[in-house]
């Protein structure tokens, strides 16, 4: 997949030393590490609607 855009945003220093983390531990760049965050939440995000959604049927 082609990365077109660019996205820029403010981390304090503590969060930075997160995303610093997170990226040694996946092995991966810091941008690769917040494209990793974004997809993993969005998976968590779109499996709890749907646990929502069951919900709601019964």
């Amino acid at each position: 997949m082609a990365r077109a855009d660019t996205f820029s945003f403010r981390l304090n220093e503590e969060d930075r030393r997160r995303l610093a983390r997170i990226a040694r531990r996946l092995e991966r760049s810091q941008s690769d590490a917040i494209r990793w965050l974004i997809r993993h939440a969005a998976r968590e995000m779109e499996a709890g609607m749907e646990l929502v959604g069951e919900e709601v049927k019964k």
